[in-house]
C-alpha cells in the first residue's frame, strides 16, 4: 500500500510528454472510452535525467484529455531502472512486396534493402517477412540518433496508408476459434530499443508509432476512477492531492482494493 501512496500523484498535464504519435492510432479499446466523468487509470510516467516526465501508455486518451482542456491528471510514477521495453513482432495487413518496392524507390536516401550481416553506420535494420518469400532486411537511416528515425516513420505511415499493423497473435489460439484474425501480408521485426530512445523521442518530437514499443513495469495501479470535476476545479493542486490520498485510503478501508502478486493479464482493457 505504501508504494501506491508514494507513486500515484497529481501532476500538471503540461509536464508530461508522450513518446508516441497519436494520429492514425490503431483502435485500443479503453483509449477511446468515454472520459466525461472520471479518469479511469492513472497514466504511467517515468522521469528522465532532467526530471521531465515521459508518458508510457494511454497516449491517445492523454492527448484527448489535454485537448479537452484538462490541466491536471493522476499519474503513477515509475522508477527508470524498473522499466523494461519490448519491441513486439508486428503483423502487417494490406502492405505487400510491391508496396515495399515503391516505398524504397520513393525514399532511397532513407530506406535501403540489403544483405549485409550488420547495419551500416548511421542505419538500423528491420526485417520484413512476406508469405512464401524470403525475409527482407531493410536498413533505415538513423543518423540523428534522436527518437524514432524519420525512415521508420515513413515505413509505418506507408503501412497505415495501405492497411494496418498489430501485434502478432500466437498461432496456437487461432485454429478452431470463431474469431478470425486479418490475413497477414507481412511480418515486421524492429530493432531493440532502450529507455533513452523514449526520452529522446519525447524531448525531440521524433515520436514512435503507437503500440510498437511496450513499456513493462513491476506493478501497475488500475481503477483510480478520479473525478474529472476535481481535476478541473480551481482548488490548489495540494488539495487535489489530499483528495487523492483520502480516496485511496477510503477504498482500502472499505475493502474495495485488491493486490495480485505476480504477472496479471488483462484481456480487455
Amino acid at each position: 500500500m505504501d508504494n501506491v501512496f508514494t507513486s500515484v500523484t497529481i501532476v500538471p498535464a503540461g509536464a508530461i510528454s508522450p513518446f508516441e504519435w497519436s494520429d492514425c492510432t490503431p483502435e485500443t479499446g479503453s483509449e477511446t472510452a468515454d472520459f466525461s466523468t472520471v479518469v479511469r487509470h492513472p497514466f504511467q510516467v517515468v522521469s528522465d535525467s532532467k526530471g521531465s516526465l515521459v508518458l508510457l501508455d494511454q497516449t491517445r486518451l492523454f492527448l484527448d484529455l489535454v485537448a479537452a482542456g484538462l490541466n491536471y491528471v493522476p499519474v503513477q510514477q515509475c522508477a527508470a531502472e524498473s522499466v523494461r521495453l519490448a519491441s513486439e513482432r508486428l503483423t502487417l495487413t494490406g502492405f505487400g512486396p510491391r508496396d515495399l518496392e515503391r516505398l524504397l524507390a520513393a525514399h532511397p536516401d532513407q530506406l535501403v534493402a540489403g544483405t549485409l550481416e550488420a547495419a551500416p553506420f548511421g542505419f538500423v535494420s528491420v526485417t520484413i517477412e512476406f508469405p512464401n518469400g524470403e525475409p527482407v532486411t531493410v536498413y533505415a537511416r538513423h543518423s540523428s540518433r534522436l527518437g524514432c528515425p524519420t525512415s521508420l516513420d515513413l515505413l509505418f505511415r506507408a503501412v497505415l496508408a495501405h492497411g494496418q499493423y498489430s501485434l502478432t497473435a500466437d498461432p496456437q489460439f487461432q485454429p478452431g476459434t470463431p474469431f478470425r484474425v486479418h490475413h497477414p501480408t507481412a511480418w515486421l521485426t524492429l530493432p531493440e530499443y532502450h529507455l533513452q530512445d523514449l526520452f529522446s523521442a519525447a524531448s525531440s518530437g521524433h515520436r514512435f508509432p503507437p503500440g510498437v514499443i511496450n513499456a513493462r513495469t513491476p506493478y501497475r495501479v488500475f481503477n483510480i476512477d478520479f473525478p474529472i470535476s476535481v481535476l478541473a476545479s480551481d482548488i490548489p493542486v495540494e488539495e487535489k492531492e489530499i483528495y487523492l490520498r483520502d480516496l485511496i485510503l477510503f477504498r482500502e478501508q472499505s475493502c474495495r482494493t485488491a493486490y495480485f502478486n505476480g504477472p496479471v493479464y488483462i484481456l480487455n482493457r
